[in-house]
């Protein structure tokens, strides 16, 4: 039986899930519902090119510009409450996987942040990217690092990155799915090495 295809409205004053989006259409995923601002949290529904059903949520922020010669990429974040999002875009079963995605449109630089590290949330998020870590994202498509905290906590603070071009989202969330609950050293290797096997899964498939 044929199935209705439709185009979700993205909400205006979104440009960053709107540059989700068209990732998403470009590698061929066809949108199923889309929820949220780039300012609350968001919710987005999918099915890839194998028509399997899938979908994410989470937090976006701009990554801009920063430092003497504009080459390094930063910014500072102010999370939400909690209590500010919407029922309606709550998770409670789990089904979406979380993310926390700095967004650079202009490049098509997109970095991961580990969710588990930042919700709850009560310090502001500092962000600085080096050009280097830039640079090698952005030639290779898939890179990672550690990052340290400024944040102030109890203990030694300290996540993995993961920064990839924007076509590489849907390999992100396969990334992200896996990665949930996994320790920073563990995530780390993960993060490492995931996209080279999946480069060679799809040469075998």
């Amino acid at each position: 039986m044929a199935r209705t295809r439709f185009c979700p409205f993205v909400p205006e004053g979104s440009p960053l899930l709107d540059h989700l989006c068209g990732s998403l259409s470009r590698s061929g995923c066809s949108l199923l519902r889309v929820e949220g601002t780039d300012q609350v949290g968001f919710r987005l529904s999918f099915e890839d090119p194998l028509c399997r059903p899938s979908g994410f949520s989470g937090f976006l922020f701009r990554l801009g510009s920063a430092g003497p010669r504009r080459t390094r990429a930063g910014t500072t974040v102010c999370f939400p409450d909690s209590r500010d999002v919407p029922p309606g875009r709550r998770d409670p079963f789990g089904l979406f996987t979380h993310v926390l995605l700095g967004v650079d449109p202009a490049r098509g630089l997109i970095v991961g942040f580990d969710p588990s590290r930042h919700f709850p949330e009560d310090e502001t998020l500092r962000v600085s990217i080096s050009p280097r870590d830039i640079r090698v994202t952005l030639e290779r498509g898939w890179h990672s690092w550690l990052r340290e905290g400024w944040e102030r906590r109890d203990f030694d603070f300290a996540e993995a990155l993961v920064g990839f071009r924007s076509e590489l989202l849907p390999a992100y969330l396969e990334f992200e799915r896996i990665a949930v609950g996994l320790d920073t050293g563990h995530r780390s290797l993960l993060a490492d090495t995931f996209f080279d096997a999946t480069r060679r899964r799809s040469r075998r498939t």
